[in-house]
């Protein structure tokens, strides 16, 4: 791909315009243009980076790379969203991307782009943050093209259709530079997506990661802010009782007096935080508390003292940084956002979080709305270059302490959060009307977060693990039917690193529990592809050296899936090995099976997992012999299918029990109760 450069800036009060061809060498007035494009991979696969070297200090009024794309051979492009919360899903090139009403603009534009990117709402006119791609008609590969670097700037990405042109813009309007600055660092590929998805993360520097797939609970999605010492020790009682082995027991929103007073907490938890971190360590779970470490109320004590620690666009003009009448009535709603380039913010946040982790005992914070950080641009620093600063500084306040970052801008989270939120809050429906009524990007959707948690797959692993949100399995505060909550879990199991619920366990009925504990162990799968039809998704997913088809449907309308393969598949919804030419879904459905594709010793099905045999870590065979680990969180043995080699032998002995070999559709197997 070639590009042309264009950088408009401004030296002593004039504006300077230059367009040409990019090229290494490049030379405008007043600066020069280092450019390089390495080959990676192949002729498909590139590494581009723009060096500019000014000669005097100048303004940047814009500063964009432009490519021409024939989009008559293509079909869709997809656009990454501008933070967790934001929409992020394929557009068909004739579409437009929604305009926010003039009814929430201020109070719900802070948390979305479009006071960053003026976008003129025409259908072809589509823009992402960070990455996109574009589909091909022809044979379904896509062209990925992605940053590699994003701690100076946002990069947009407007894919302009009626023009054939694509923009590459470096979001750093009104920057004053004097020295020599990387300004792009692209990553450009032409493959099947899983595969090129592959190559740009393994472009970007190694960051590190510790985290591992957890499991939780938390009481946003059933109390909100409802919450008190006894609903949480209710249900930590619930889960010790059901002997339920998650990993982390989540506070949610509600425990503090007010947004931005995170050293105190309100009456409602009489014997404080410590007592309860105690108790959920006690049952044998990690402690986890939600809180907004840079925004605070209008009706919170830090907004009235320290008026001072807040973003202003001059001296006294504070931004708004959003709305929440859950935090207060009439202007108390609106929250503002702390300056983290204010020594005094920082010692108060230093003690914030001595406070939650050595006092109180916490061993995860969620740390939520932190896009406010970066509202706003200062001369010195763009949009992204702040909210780097900010995602750097709660890393190093944090220190080893594990981080779920949500409402952030993910770029900037790479490597500083363990976990992060990939998409929007579900809703207790399938779809908030409206919200998508009014244009919001960022709406509660249970409808968005599912393609969001598709569509950002392949974070998970590589610059942290995903949260998907939670799913729900509940009868009560709950409208979504079984075949989406259904779908909502499986794709949550499939594609998140962090998997919480919000119920209540205790009102499961046993069907439900046996459903729920089918879940466990919760481990990392790797995705071979994503096939898309629509708003249906034929998935292919290995666990260890087993390898599932999940097909997911998000639509309405029923889906149908050829099989071309002949492939032999164990159902985990008739519990009987099928060999269908067809997979046929109804609205909202999916389907889960076990690959038939393995020989000799291995699992072959079973009803202990909702991904059958991913409650087993190791099966083995020497002579008559078979040696079955289950992993030690499965929380279900039931009957499982254990494949035999080819050959005359009639039975094997598994914990010493003789198990005879049975031919079920032309496979051997013998099936084992685990003790």
């Amino acid at each position: 791909m070639t590009f042309n450069f264009v950088l408009s800036y401004y030296l002593n009060d004039k504006l300077y315009t230059v367009e040409k061809e990019l090229v290494d060498g490049l030379a405008g007035e007043h600066f020069t243009v280092s450019y390089t494009a390495e080959a990676l991979r192949s002729k498909s696969t590139f590494k581009h980076k723009v060096v500019i070297k000014p000669t005097d200090k100048i303004k940047i009024d814009k500063l964009q790379l432009v490519a021409k794309v024939n989009y008559a051979d293509k079909i869709s492009v997809l656009l990454n969203g501008f933070q967790s919360w934001t929409e992020t899903r394929e557009y068909y090139l004739t579409e437009k991307i929604d305009k926010l009403s003039p009814l929430i603009y201020n109070m719900a534009s802070p948390a979305g782009d479009s006071s960053i990117f003026h976008n003129p709402h025409k259908k072809g006119y589509l823009h992402a943050f960070t990455h996109t791609y574009i589909r091909s008609k022809v044979d379904d590969r896509v062209l990925l093209l992605g940053s590699l670097n994003e701690n100076k700037h946002y990069t947009i990405f407007q894919h302009v259709v009626p023009e054939d042109k694509l923009y590459i813009i470096a979001e750093c309007k009104g920057l004053v530079i004097g020295k020599e600055q990387m300004v792009f660092e692209l990553f450009e590929c032409e493959d099947f997506e899983d595969s090129a998805w592959q190559v740009y993360y393994a472009a970007m520097p190694p960051l590190d990661k510790k985290a591992k797939p957890a499991t939780g609970w938390t009481s946003w999605y059933y109390h909100y802010t409802n919450i008190s010492e006894e609903v949480i020790n209710e249900n930590i009682a619930a889960f010790d009782k059901h002997k339920i082995s998650i990993d982390y027991f989540q506070i949610d929103d509600g425990w503090q007096e007010k947004t931005g007073d995170w050293l105190q907490v309100n009456k409602k938890f009489p014997s404080g935080l410590k007592a309860l971190t105690d108790n959920i360590h006690a049952k044998g779970y990690k402690a986890g508390l939600w809180l907004a470490p840079l925004i605070a109320s209008g009706n919170s004590e830090l907004f009235a003292k320290h008026p001072d620690w807040l973003v202003k666009i001059d001296s006294h003009h504070l931004i708004h940084a959003g709305y929440n009448p859950g935090w207060g009535k009439g202007k108390n709603a609106w929250y503002y956002a702390l300056d983290i380039y204010n020594d005094d913010v920082v010692k108060y946040l230093e003690e914030v979080f001595k406070t939650i982790f050595t006092n109180w005992g916490f061993d995860m914070v969620k740390l939520d709305f932190l896009f406010a950080a970066g509202l706003i641009p200062r001369r010195d620093k763009t949009r992204g270059e702040i909210m780097r600063d900010a995602m750097q500084l709660l890393r190093r306040i944090c220190t080893d302490k594990i981080i779920l970052g949500c409402g952030v801008p993910l770029a900037p989270a790479y490597g500083m959060v363990d976990y992060c939120r990939i998409g929007s809050d579900i809703s207790l429906g399938w779809e908030l009307k409206s919200g998508k009524a009014v244009g919001l990007r960022e709406r509660i959707s249970t409808n968005n977060a599912l393609l969001d948690t598709i569509n950002r797959r392949a974070m998970n692993g590589r610059v942290f693990l995903n949260d998907p949100d939670v799913f729900i399995l509940r009868e009560k505060k709950n409208r979504l039917s079984k075949k989406q909550q259904y779908t909502l879990l499986v794709t949550n199991l499939l594609f998140g690193g962090l998997v919480f619920t919000s119920d209540n366990i205790n009102e499961y009925d046993d069907e439900t529990m046996r459903l729920y504990k089918s879940t466990f162990p919760h481990v990392q799968k790797q995705t071979a592809f994503v096939n898309r039809k629509g708003m249906a998704f034929d998935v292919r997913i290995r666990i260890q050296s087993l390898y599932y088809r999940v097909f997911i449907n998000l639509g309405k309308k029923d889906a149908t899936f050829e099989i071309k393969d002949a492939a032999k598949f164990y159902s985990s919804e008739t519990k009987k090995i099928e060999q269908p030419t067809t997979v046929k879904l109804n609205g909202y459905q999916t389907k889960v099976f076990l690959e038939q594709i393995n020989t000799g010793f291995c699992i072959a099905g079973g009803g202990g997992h909702i991904f059958p045999g991913a409650e087993v870590e190791q099966v083995a065979g020497a002579q008559q012999n078979i040696t079955v680990k289950m992993h030690p969180k499965a929380l279900l043995k039931e009957t499982l299918w254990i494949r035999v080699p080819e050959g005359e032998r009639t039975s094997y002995f598994i914990d010493g029990v003789e198990h005879s070999v049975e031919n079920i559709d032309g496979i051997r197997m013998v099936k084992y109760k685990p003790l």
